[in-house]
């Protein structure tokens, strides 16, 4: 019956599932709730709209078992409809404490302060799991309204270790300036879960107490203290103390906190020839996590310098998912700096092209075509995925028309490829390419192929992939 309630759903067959929420047994109820709650009304004719919720609020109102009480709940709080709201209002009531708790909830999805007082009493309830969802709730509503009020009854929640996770959550979610002084107190005084949840928090609000909360927090016990302040910090406005305390977060012996440490001195565009060997230096690191977050950081960095310590670590790298993580970072360096190192690129020996071509078709550079053409009839499907990625760089209309054609009739073979990465690569590469042609060179075949494609492909993510193709040409 399940599977039954789920075809009615998509379907959307509106009066079957009603019919089963009102007679069907236990279980069928609850699942048809849910599945009424889960219908977008937009999509409804206004005349069924107007059946779902009230029928909802009946069984909310009269059904005898609280499991179909609390499905009927979370399906209101689904569809924020006004008139469900005295409903909501009196499960929050409900002798069983499933419906009370799933009022919560649903309280938390309208993030409007009408609940506000009643989510207040909920937080007195004797179930601790009603009390953290009533906390949550206020913090989704506090953030929407911006109301500090409620900031002042969470604070009263911070002394008790059983729902001060919650608590910091929430007034971390609202983020107001009142939310500042009890963030920064309870970072200061908290164990490292709660410290962890504060500073994330944190760093989603301005101002110099917040940034002098993120400094120290890099000097923090946790790792994943540390590790979130130096991710954060990147986010911030360049500062020479700061990027002094993520070049020695670079040394720092757990290698996440490396990775977010090199990733925001990149962030921060550093100049100084010091720093930039700094950054240089971890391309040899032996964890390959760290030499990839150093590829990224020059790449973010983007000066002459910088693109030519990425050329050099595509020549003696010799790991392949480092190699790619490389060549895809050498493809966001402009295109003035790359210039400068074409011929190098060119002589960098034949079990690397692979990587060059592909970071210089993705970074736009047409010439690379008739190589990229190669790479897709390559035996290795990762060659043969990154190809298509990287036509995708390529202006179509600057492609001579054999080479176009070439590129066209390729694609299109690859979407039959054994691989689903290297059939949905094609598939968006193709859509791009056929929108760029269309007028220069005969286009129809490739469309056909896509078309073709779709209908008998399995896989979700080619057929997300042929969905774009087919939207962008509109066929």
């Amino acid at each position: 019956m399940k599977d039954h309630i789920e075809e009615l759903k998509e379907e959307k067959k509106i009066d079957e599932l009603m019919e089963i929420l009102q007679e069907g047994e236990t279980a069928e109820r609850e699942d048809a709730a849910k599945a009424l709650g889960m219908l977008n009304l937009d999509d409804l004719d206004e005349d069924v709209d107007g059946k779902i919720v009230p029928a909802l609020v009946e069984r909310v109102e009269k059904d005898e078992e609280a499991t179909v009480r609390a499905n009927a709940v979370l399906a209101l709080g689904h569809q924020g409809s006004e008139i469900a709201k005295e409903a909501l209002e009196e499960a929050s009531e409900d002798d069983h404490w499933e419906v009370r708790h799933d009022a919560a909830i649903a309280m938390g999805e309208y993030q409007e302060s009408y609940f506000k007082e009643i989510l207040y009493s909920l937080l007195e309830d004797e179930e601790r799991e009603i009390q953290r969802k009533a906390i949550d709730s206020l913090g989704k509503i506090g953030r929407k309204e911006e109301d500090e009020e409620i900031i002042s009854k969470l604070e009263g929640y911070l002394d008790e270790p059983e729902l001060k996770k919650e608590a910091v959550e929430a007034i971390g979610k609202i983020g107001t300036d009142k939310a500042l002084d009890p963030l920064i107190q309870v970072f200061a005084e908290s164990d490292r879960e709660i410290r962890e949840i504060a500073i994330s928090r944190l760093g989603e609000m301005e101002g110099e107490r917040v940034e002098e909360v993120l400094k120290k927090a890099l000097e923090d016990d946790s790792w994943r203290v540390r590790e979130e302040a130096a991710k954060l910090l990147g986010k911030r406005e360049h500062d020479e103390e700061v990027v002094g305390s993520l070049l020695k977060r670079s040394e720092d012996e757990n290698s996440h906190v490396v990775e977010e440490a090199l990733k925001s001195l990149g962030s921060l565009g550093i100049e100084g020839e010091k720093e930039l060997e700094k950054i240089e230096e971890k391309l040899q690191n032996q964890d390959p996590a760290i030499r990839i977050a150093s590829a990224e950081a020059l790449e973010r960095i983007d000066t002459e310098d910088s693109c030519q310590f990425l050329v050099e670590a595509l020549r003696t790298e010799d790991n392949p998912r480092v190699l790619w993580s490389t060549s895809d970072s050498l493809a966001e360096i402009s295109k003035n700096h790359l210039k400068e190192f074409t011929d190098k690129l060119e002589r960098i020996g034949r079990s690397k092209r692979i990587f060059a071509d592909a970071a210089m078709g993705k970074a736009g550079f047409s010439s690379y075509a008739e190589e990229l053409n190669s790479m897709l009839e390559d035996d290795r499907w990762k060659v043969r995925q990154k190809a298509a990625e990287a036509f995708r760089g390529i202006d179509g209309e600057e492609l001579n028309k054999k080479t176009a054609r070439s590129a066209l009739r390729k694609l299109s073979e690859r979407l039959e490829d054994n691989d689903k990465w290297v059939r949905a690569e094609s598939a968006r590469t193709l859509g791009d390419m056929v929108y760029d042609l269309e007028g220069k060179v005969e286009t129809e075949k490739a469309e056909e192929k896509i078309l073709k494609r779709a209908e008998v492909e399995g896989d979700p993510d080619v057929q997300e992939a042929l969905d774009y193709a087919k939207n962008l040409l509109d066929i």
